[in-house]
């Protein structure tokens, strides 16, 4: 959870039933850096499910949300359907909608989605990466009590602001 305290700088969304944890190393590369994004559900047996979560880590030039103004179509998307446009990149979600009877084709454009909208930003042309926390097991959402954990790999000049003294090393 120290690597929370790190986050200078960067808008950290954390739902009532959700906690968020990261851990940074530095990777075998010296231009590269580790992080690991864990979640958790916290919710209660029998709680409620909690979709998964998208990321992103960039230079502060997104901004997913702003207080006091409409939702993007992005959050509209995750809040409403839980789209991200990452889901295909997952494997197990594009088969799971289709055995609940879904069409994975029936979504928003991609570029209305936070993935296209991140996508076609500045930050990500600045180098900044995103992805999906999701349980490979249960790829519609986390269960109660699931914790699941992704890495990625950043730049170091993205990572900087992220890296604090008390780190630990991601295993």
């Amino acid at each position: 959870m120290n690597g929370i305290k790190c986050l200078k700088n960067q808008a950290v969304f954390l739902a009532s039933l959700l906690t968020v944890g990261s851990t940074v190393s530095i990777a075998s590369t010296a231009n590269a850096v580790t992080l690991k994004v864990t979640v958790e559900n916290l919710t209660p047996e029998n709680g409620g499910v909690v979709t998964p979560v998208w990321f992103g880590f960039h230079d502060g030039s997104f901004d997913s949300f702003n207080i006091g103004e409409s939702a993007s179509s992005g959050i509209e998307a995750i809040a409403e359907d839980a789209i991200t446009g990452l889901e295909a990149t997952v494997p197990g979600i594009v088969e799971s909608l289709i055995e609940l009877g879904l069409d994975p084709n029936d979504v928003p454009p991609q570029s209305s989605l936070i993935a296209g909208l991140f996508a076609d930003s500045a930050a990500a042309q600045n180098g900044g990466v995103q992805g999906i926390v999701v349980d490979l097991d249960s790829p519609l959402g986390l269960l109660p009590g699931d914790v699941v954990s992704t890495k990625i790999k950043l730049d170091e000049d993205l990572a900087k602001p992220l890296l604090c003294p008390t780190s630990q090393p991601v295993g």
